[in-house]
């Protein structure tokens, strides 16, 4: 009788585990009414915050599990060369890059005591405006770290919607759109079925000073009474992708991870509504519902859609990550939702929380989600925190390489004995769009320090540089909320994209004097990469330099060719952008510059997209 009913037992769940695997992705049209505006420069000053903002955090599924976490005892050793530790923290093992990155511009956000965790986030724009916000306030500055407002605002105050309020505001997420040259705000409000509603505005223009329109969408997305947590966004060519987790009311038990697409330009146009496409019923490597799913944003200036791609991980433990694809635009009925699991080392939950100097308060890392995506060349790169065996049950981050179209895969770990690592961010580290170089910045704490902003960059080869400290952590961290203090959600970082040389900026929380998160903005460089010039017995000059209006490519290829001018400002913006087919044999090819004012500049020849000239011209005024 037993084994006839643990054989029933068996084969039912294989039959479910069955059913999950072949789950297959819905879809669902949908639209929101405008909700309302403001014009930033205008926003009235707020009113004195005495609440204590601290968002509770749902449990995801089995992330807990003391059964699972028994996994940690049999991390398998990757590749010794896949480890390096912070040289500036830990030991020495593995030489490292010669990384040359230098802590510039930097805007201390302003200390909040009302609220933990601070979830920053903050996007930069091509005029070096900056957008930067954490639970529960905003902010504005330029590219020297000046306010563009005297002081932060609250969200409430910024989406001038009275039926949201302040108290009930979560999840901020900021992001600068560079085909539009607009930026996108997310944040969520309410965590019930009833009241949860998921807030998009988007920037009128590319001042975000000026004009902003709001929408609202419902967060009980699947009419299954449940409430949207923890959003991540990115942004195509021509969409933006929203993705979260749905927890039931009142339960907050998981639900399932959604994902939205909208349509962009209806919310740059302030159009009466907002179009998107829902995705539910989406499973993950291991045939369950997905969790925390992230899509990536585009890490450099060429086009990135209609495809758009996302990962996610399988907390607490597995040795699978889920690749997607979602194959279309929202508004294409053959759309599809493509699911590629692919082997990865074995990853963890970490079992303990981080220490902090001078107190036995903990810091909460135990989730193991990734937390950070983008995507370039054709390669998916991510990031998140587990044990290892090399640097024992300490969290350490491991970044990895997704290759799209061959599904090769490699991953690193950066970490340091003792020390916890932990919410990374990354993002494109290069002027050249080309070169595969992220720059990663981490949060960092252990009993010898207080809390900390890190960034390290990591090279072609996939070898970290030593690390720079962003931010010293100046006390620890203590809320009296919990047994172990809420720390992250998520680190922001931002690049740059029309730098002339790698730029990107980060916005985490650090340790302050009154024992509460201090936040802090800074600009990260380092020396222009330069492209490899190729030899070609092709002849070719400019003229007449200088000029009044026209400038004359004079060409003899060899072969048919494209043949690509970009101008630049002596400060590195570029301002014309053209491409042309020049057959084989001796042309002229005439470039127009009216428009541009007199000055000089420099222009980049290429050939088949490689570059092989970079001259000055002066254009002169009539």
């Amino acid at each position: 009788m037993f084994i006839r009913i643990t054989l029933a037992m068996l084969l039912l769940l294989v039959g479910l585990y069955g059913n999950a695997q072949n789950k297959k992705p819905v879809a669902h049209l949908g639209s929101a009414p405008l909700s309302s505006g403001c014009v930033v420069a205008n926003l009235p000053p707020d009113m004195p915050d005495t609440l204590m903002h601290i968002h509770p955090e749902p449990e995801e599924p089995g992330e807990r599990d003391p059964k699972l976490f028994l996994h940690k005892h049999r991390l398998p050793k990757p590749t010794w060369n896949n480890y390096f530790e912070d040289q500036n923290l830990g030991g020495a093992l593995n030489k490292t890059n010669s990384g040359d990155l230098v802590v510039g511009a930097q805007a201390k956000y302003s200390i909040y005591t009302q609220g933990t965790p601070p979830d920053n986030t903050m996007a930069i724009s091509n005029d070096g405006k900056v957008v930067a916000s954490i639970n529960v306030k905003i902010g504005f500055f330029d590219s020297t770290g000046t306010r563009l407002l005297a002081n932060e605002r609250d969200i409430a105050t910024f989406i001038s919607d009275p039926t949201i309020s302040q108290s009930e505001l979560f999840d901020p997420r900021v992001i600068y759109d560079p085909k539009a040259d607009r930026f996108i705000y997310v944040v969520m409000f309410g965590s019930t079925d009833l009241t949860s509603k998921l807030i998009i505005g988007f920037s009128q223009t590319k001042d975000p000073m000026g004009a902003w329109k709001f929408y609202k969408l419902p967060g009980d997305f699947d009419g299954s009474n449940s409430w949207f947590d923890y959003p991540s966004i990115a942004v195509t060519d021509q969409e933006l992708i929203i993705t979260g987790n749905l927890f039931y009311s009142p339960s907050n038990n998981f639900n399932q991870s959604i994902v939205v697409q909208v349509n962009k330009a209806d919310g740059y146009s302030g159009a009466a509504k907002l179009n998107y496409r829902l995705w539910d019923g989406i499973t993950d490597a291991s045939g369950s519902n997905a969790i925390s799913l992230v899509p990536a944003p585009n890490g450099s200036n060429a086009g990135y859609g209609p495809s758009v791609y996302l990962i996610s991980n399988t907390p607490p433990s597995s040795n699978q990550l889920t690749f997607y694809e979602i194959t279309n635009l929202w508004n294409v009925p053959s759309s599809q939702l493509i699911i590629k699991p692919f082997n990865v080392d074995l990853y963890s939950t970490p079992t303990t929380n981080a220490s902090q100097k001078g107190t036995t308060k903990k810091l909460d890392i135990q989730k193991n989600r990734i937390r950070s995506v983008y995507f370039a060349n054709g390669i998916l790169h991510y990031a998140f925190i587990t044990p290892t065996n090399t640097f024992g049950t300490v969290s350490a981050i491991a970044y990895g390489r997704y290759d799209i179209a061959t599904g090769a895969n490699k991953t690193i770990y950066v970490g340091a004995t003792s020390f916890n690592f932990a919410f990374p961010a990354i993002t494109h580290f290069s002027n050249l769009d080309e070169k595969n170089i992220t720059l990663l910045t981490y949060l960092v704490s252990n009993s010898t320090i207080y809390p900390e902003i890190r960034a390290v960059s990591i090279d072609e080869n996939m070898v970290p540089s030593t690390s720079v400290v962003v931010k010293t952590g100046l006390g620890f961290v203590n809320y009296n909320f919990s047994t172990a203090e809420r720390w992250g959600d998520y680190t922001g970082i931002a690049r740059k994209y029309n730098s002339n040389k790698p730029e990107a900026w980060v916005f985490g929380c650090y340790g302050e004097t009154s024992n509460k998160w201090g936040n802090y903005i800074a600009q990260i460089t380092a020396t222009a990469d330069e492209r490899p010039m190729i030899f070609l017995t092709d002849t070719f000059y400019f003229s007449p330099n200088p000029t009044f209006r026209y400038l004359n490519l004079n060409v003899n290829t060899i072969d048919t060719a494209s043949f690509r001018l970009k101008i630049y400002s002596m400060s590195g913006q570029v301002l014309r952008d053209e491409t042309a087919s020049i057959p084989k044999g001796t042309h002229v090819k005439t470039y127009d510059l009216q428009g541009l004012s007199p000055a000089e500049y420099i222009i980049e020849l290429y050939k088949n997209d490689v570059a092989f000239k970079a001259s000055k011209i002066i254009l002169l005024g009539k």
